[in-house]
């Protein structure tokens, strides 16, 4: 019997919009959509299809596992119950995932999500002032904040608000009464940056909001005020986030407008690219295609909740 076609058909039972012929045996069950609930669904089908019984503990690590992962611990549930084991205790033991929490903020998870935030952040030499301009004035919604854990390290964040104008405001206070810092951090670094990225400093200065009110008059346009409401930021931990923590941090984003009566939600972008359509899809987002001012066409992610 090949294991792993046993197990994308237990797939298909529960996702039957899944690609399940395209999956890698490397992909993870979150990158493949599989949320809290369809996980209990999936392991009651998996437990049918192969007469197994999962532990507890296997329970636990499927919030991360691999396809391949799913294949070993049926494997060794199967050995279990027949007296044999396809792998060692202790070399199973060490392969498993942990899973990923996602929680509300906390004001001691500052330093972490600015790490996250300058870290990931892409721009270049300017990177030490992102925070300010892309964290900080989201954490003062701390309800509307998140923030994913593994192992009790926080591994990435999605901030948000439920009204992008009051962010706009906040931001342009927090410049304001930071100014005195952030003009002598550019007279300090003012020789290591390149013509391109003092202008790019004095052009975001000077805007001082995220997002820009052109570019908020621009959402609005095209989606009106349902959609354009809310705003997010999110950066993920890139050397320890393991596959699907954004899908993770985005479900308790929509769980959260949800439990507030939010109608729509927007991402002014596909984040993961055009290979994570589907994944966004299964969360309640739809891809629309919006004609842009430089005569592109761009990808946006509606949402109606």
């Amino acid at each position: 019997m090949d294991d792993l076609a046993e197990i994308l058909a237990a797939l298909a039972e529960v996702l039957p919009s899944a690609e399940v012929a395209a999956c890698d045996p490397l992909d993870t069950l979150a990158d493949l959509g599989v949320d809290s609930l369809t996980l209990v669904q999936f392991v009651a089908t998996l437990e049918r299809r192969f007469a197994v019984e999962l532990t507890d503990s296997d329970l636990e690590s499927l919030g991360t596992a691999t396809l391949r992962d799913v294949c070993r611990l049926v494997r060794e549930a199967d050995g279990s119950r027949d007296g044999s084991s396809g792998a060692p205790a202790e070399t199973a033991h060490t392969e498993r995932h942990p899973n990923v929490t996602v929680r509300g903020y906390r004001d001691t998870d500052k330093e972490a999500l600015t790490r996250i935030c300058i870290e990931g952040s892409s721009w270049g030499a300017l990177r030490d002032l992102a925070p300010m301009f892309f964290l900080d004035a989201y954490l003062a919604e701390p309800a509307s904040c998140f923030v994913a854990e593994l192992e009790g390290r926080i591994v990435g964040y999605w901030v948000g608000t439920l009204d992008v104008r009051k962010l706009q405001r906040d931001t342009r206070r927090r410049v304001a009464a930071g100014w005195p810092a952030i003009l002598a951090w550019y007279w300090q670094s003012r020789s290591r940056l390149s013509r391109s990225e003092r202008s790019r400093y004095w052009r975001q200065i000077l805007v001082g909001r995220n997002p820009s009110r052109r570019r908020l008059a621009f959402i609005l346009q095209q989606v009106g005020e349902t959609f354009g409401k809310t705003y997010v930021h999110f950066q993920v931990d890139k050397e320890a986030a393991p596959a699907g923590t954004v899908f993770s941090l985005a479900r308790a984003w929509i769980d959260h407008l949800r439990r507030r009566r939010v109608q729509g939600a927007l991402l002014p972008s596909v984040p993961g690219g055009p290979g994570a359509i589907e994944m966004w899809k299964r969360l309640g987002f739809a891809p629309v295609e919006i004609p842009h001012p430089d005569g592109t066409r761009r990808t946006w992610l509606l949402a109606v909740l």
